[in-house]
């Protein structure tokens, strides 16, 4: 096992990192980079180097921009 599995095998399943929500929103981290830099977005944390959305900020992020339907 490599040293990068490793790392992936013991992140928090409750963090994303900003990779893995740029996979779900289908969008770029470029573009998520932007939304950071312009205070748009969910909640992010900053943990050595690295940027992590916490799971329950982004559903809660979803839900609020919910438009239209019943």
């Amino acid at each position: 096992m490599s040293r990068h599995d490793e790392h992936r095998r013991t992140d928090n399943p409750f963090m994303l990192r900003e990779r893995d929500l740029a996979i779900r929103w289908k969008m770029s981290r470029r573009s998520l980079q932007r939304m950071r830099r312009e205070h748009r977005g969910p909640p992010w944390i900053m943990i050595m180097g690295s940027v992590r959305y916490a799971l329950e900020d982004i559903l809660s992020y979803e839900q609020r921009m919910k438009r239209g339907g019943e």
